[in-house]
């Protein structure tokens, strides 16, 4: 199976959700998707050969993974290697900014181009959240604005010319520039950090003059904002606590090394003085 760093670092990450924790996939509960998981990575299928691996997967394997015969030739190599995992080892490998399941396609919940702090953060204050997913489904989506963006894009460039022009009359930007701009670009988010997430909330709390949030959104971003900044604390402190751990060590390691020094000259000169 894949075990590239980015990979084993980011699923470790996002094992940690309280959905994925307490709640069994739902393929879980049959022993059988257990068992081709497990025929899986015995054969070591990597993303590119996971088709094959499924083609070869009896019917009633098959239907444990949620696939159907009929679904082969409109199956990705994303979308085939993700049916054979758990929901928290889900992944974006062509990095396109949607996760591929199967024939469904879903934005994620923890954006892979967060910084792992960012996104250590993140999992502990959905966690905290409990039930209440209103502020936090709001700011998912709008952490994948990068993607959305392009689909928006893509969408327009398939109108024609006088469906654009008559759009435009009513458009607040050049839509022919935003699909230039956009599409002509490679996809690559830029990095996420803790305060492009603190900047989703805010913004939320207090939306600028042209946007609105309810009173029940912004209680809720209210309620997520200080659970995201305990998390991102806990994180600095922990961190730091480590990195105190690791100069202690490296200063007893150094300590010891003087003293086993210090020992061996002393035996080379009562050596030398006995001679």
């Amino acid at each position: 199976m894949e075990t590239s760093t980015d990979y084993v670092n980011h699923v470790s990450i996002v094992k940690e959700l309280n959905i994925y924790q307490n709640a069994e996939d739902s393929r879980k509960n049959a022993l059988t998707f257990e068992a081709v998981y497990e025929k899986a990575k015995k054969a070591d299928v990597k993303v590119d050969t996971a088709k094959d691996f499924i083609n070869s997967l009896s019917r009633n394997e098959q239907f444990s993974i949620g696939f159907s015969p009929s679904d082969l030739d409109s199956l990705s190599n994303e979308g085939a290697y993700n049916l054979l995992v758990h929901n928290y080892e889900r992944y974006d490998w062509n990095n396109d900014g949607v996760t591929e399941d199967g024939l469904a396609k879903t934005l994620p919940m923890i954006p892979q181009n967060m910084d792992d702090d960012a996104k250590k953060a993140w999992v502990k204050a959905i966690n905290a959240m409990g039930d209440d997913m209103m502020a936090v489904m709001t700011i998912s989506f709008q952490l994948n604005e990068e993607y959305t963006k392009r689909q928006i894009a893509e969408h327009l460039s398939q109108m024609s010319d006088s469906e654009i022009d008559e759009m435009q009359k009513h458009a607040s930007f050049d839509i022919r520039e935003f699909i230039e701009e956009t599409l002509s670009k490679p996809y690559v988010p830029k990095t996420l950090t803790f305060l492009d997430i603190m900047d989703k909330i805010n913004q939320t709390i207090n939306p600028p003059a042209e946007g609105y949030s309810s009173p029940e959104l912004k209680e809720s971003a209210q309620k997520l904002k200080e659970a995201l900044e305990r998390a991102y604390a806990e994180i600095q402190i922990q961190k730091q606590e480590e990195q105190l751990v690791t100069q202690q060590q490296i200063e007893f390691i150094e300590e010891a090394d003087k003293m086993l020094n210090k020992e061996k000259e002393n035996e080379l000169a009562k050596a030398i003085k006995e001679i």
